[in-house]
C-alpha cells in the first residue's frame, strides 16, 4: 500500500487535474446547498372556528319573521311565559299575513345594514313605497303597516304606525289606489221584496 505523503495526501490525488485559477470559483454558501425539493417549512395558518357552527342561528334569524316579532320583546324585559301570552294576541290568520311582510323588511335590512328594530322613518317608507310599486293593494299594504308597527320604534314614537309620516303616507296610498269593494255587484233586493207571495193550495 503506498505510503500517505508528509502533507496528509494520498498518491490517489497526484494524478487530479489542477485548476488554472482556483480563486475564480466562489465557495459554496450553506443556502446553495438547499435542495428546491425541500422548501422552506411554512408555519400552520391559525384555526378559525366553522361558521357552519353560527350560521344556522343567524340565518333563522333574518328569514323566520315571527321570532323576529318576538324578540321584539325583550326591551321591555319580560319572561318567557309573558312573550307566549303575548304572541297569543294575533290569531294564527295574521301571524301568517305579519310574517310575509315582516320576513320581506328583514331581507331589505339585510341587504341595507339597517337595524330592523330602530330604523330611521324614512327607511321604512321607502320599504312601503317599495311594495306601492309592486301594485299591491291599500289593505295589503295596511297589512303591512301594522306588522311593522308591532317590531319597530322610530324616532321619538313608539308606534310606526302611528307617527305622523307613515299616517300621511298611508292617506296618500288611499288616494290614490283606493281600495276596491269585495262585491262589484249588488242584487236589488226590491225585486224580492215587491213579489207578491204566491200561495198553493
Amino acid at each position: 500500500m503506498p505510503p500517505e505523503n508528509q502533507q496528509g495526501q494520498g498518491n490517489r490525488n497526484s494524478h487530479c487535474p489542477v485548476m488554472a485559477q482556483p480563486t475564480m470559483v466562489p465557495l459554496s454558501s450553506p443556502a446553495s446547498l438547499q435542495t428546491p425539493m425541500d422548501p422552506e417549512p411554512r408555519q400552520a395558518p391559525p384555526s378559525t372556528p366553522r361558521t357552519s357552527e353560527t350560521t344556522p342561528s343567524v340565518e333563522k334569524t333574518e328569514v323566520d319573521g315571527m321570532s323576529c316579532l318576538r324578540n321584539s320583546f325583550a326591551k321591555y324585559n319580560i319572561s318567557g311565559n309573558v312573550a307566549d301570552i303575548l304572541m297569543a294576541s294575533w290569531r294564527s290568520g295574521t301571524q301568517k299575513q305579519y310574517k310575509i311582510y315582516i320576513e320581506q323588511w328583514l331581507k331589505f335590512c339585510g341587504e341595507r345594514k339597517i337595524n330592523c328594530y330602530s330604523p330611521q322613518i324614512s327607511q321604512v317608507l321607502n320599504f312601503l313605497a317599495g311594495l306601492y310599486d309592486k301594485q299591491l293593494s291599500y289593505s295589503t299594504l295596511n297589512t303591512a303597516r301594522s306588522a311593522l308597527s308591532s317590531i319597530l320604534h322610530v324616532d321619538t314614537c313608539r308606534n310606526f304606525g302611528s307617527h305622523p309620516l307613515t299616517v300621511r303616507f298611508m292617506k296618500g296610498v288611499f288616494e290614490k289606489r283606493p281600495p276596491h269593494p269585495r262585491y262589484n255587484k249588488i242584487w236589488d233586493v226590491s225585486l224580492v221584496l215587491n213579489t207578491s207571495p204566491v200561495w198553493t193550495q
